[in-house]
């Protein structure tokens, strides 16, 4: 286990320790925030970086960072109310999707985000890392739910 750290963005400090929520069901869709960190250009074209498919802080504990939409819906908000304004975009994935590529997903809310939710590895020897058919995988499986002119997906 890794302790979050706080940080400028908030962080309640806590324990995260990675897990799989049965309370989250295949159907569920995740949404992972795009920032100008995750675009890059190549041969003239834009597109999502795969650290947009990675983990957001593993050293601080972190999984990778999704929104749960059941979540933000129940509060009777939109992915547009609570993403912060760094979000230029957004994509999502199916949660079944998620752990058909061996990852698993939990709620991991946090003081400014109780919508917050991680992504781990737990068929790993360190649940920290995604191998490449992982990353791959959520590449291959991500929708835009905020498209972002100019920038391709896959």
């Amino acid at each position: 286990m890794l302790c979050m750290q706080t940080t400028i963005n908030n962080w309640v400090d806590k324990v995260v320790t990675p897990q799989d929520d049965p309370s989250i069901v295949a159907n569920d869709k995740l949404i992972r925030g795009i920032t100008n960190r995750y675009i890059v250009g190549d041969h003239g074209e834009k597109r999502v970086s795969s650290l947009a498919f990675k983990l957001s802080s593993p050293k601080l504990g972190l999984g990778m960072s999704v929104f749960i939409e059941k979540l933000i819906h129940a509060a009777n908000k939109t992915i547009e109310d609570v993403s912060p304004r760094d979000h230029i975009g957004s994509i999502a994935f199916m949660a079944g999707d998620v752990r058909a590529l061996g990852l698993a997903v939990a709620k991991t809310p946090k003081a400014n985000n109780p919508y917050h939710g991680d992504v781990w590895n737990l068929i790993a020897e360190n649940p920290r890392k995604f191998k490449n058919l992982q990353i791959e995988g959520l590449r291959e499986k991500a929708v835009w739910v905020k498209p972002i002119d100019g920038v391709v997906l896959k």
